[in-house]
């Protein structure tokens, strides 16, 4: 019951995770909340638990941001998209390292989709991530995005918190609008 709670705007991204980036010069902690232990930014905690309205916590441990490197998890939607499964052989869903991570909002640690964007393509290829973007040309998921295969991206984004809330696995929602 150990996770890295990761922050995103586009849901619809997350079934093309393959790393989480933290930023080796924070501090990171690790925090008894409940039965589980998340880890987050260090300077982030008070604002995250107040934000979740979560007052009983208990910090485990303090951890230099570059210790996380290379840490394994398993992908939150491995069931719903059996490729990630696949991906177990080769150098992804780890943790590694980006100077991009910053303190302004989310966890500290940022889910990344080499396949979806310039700054985690760019990450992709440092750490000798797979490229992986299950996005056809009309904008729907390919049969690779399993469950979500025909689906239109932005039509997923709702199908996928669901997915991730029916697991027990989504600690916050809010909706935000940026560019």
């Amino acid at each position: 019951e150990e996770y890295v709670l990761i922050w995103t705007t586009t849901p619809w991204t997350i079934p093309a995770n393959v790393a989480i980036a933290v930023n080796p010069k924070y501090e990171y902690v690790r925090v008894n909340v409940g039965t589980e232990v998340w880890t987050v930014a260090k300077e982030l905690l008070n604002k995250l638990m107040d934000l979740f309205e979560i007052e009983d916590f208990e910090i485990i441990e303090t951890l230099p941001g570059e210790s996380l490197l290379g840490l394994k998890y398993k992908h939150i939607l491995e069931e719903e998209i059996p490729i990630h499964k696949k991906f177990k052989e080769q150098k992804a869903h780890t943790i590694i390292l980006t100077t991009y991570v910053t303190l302004e909002d989310g966890t500290g640690c940022v889910h990344t989709a080499p396949g979806h964007g310039p700054e985690d393509y760019s990450a992709g290829i440092e750490f000798k991530l797979p490229i992986f973007s299950p996005v056809g040309e009309t904008g729907n998921f390919t049969e690779e995005a399993g469950k979500y295969s025909g689906m239109y991206i932005k039509d997923a984004n709702e199908k996928i918190i669901e997915d991730i809330e029916d697991k027990g696995s989504l600690v916050f929602r809010d909706s935000i609008f940026h560019r």
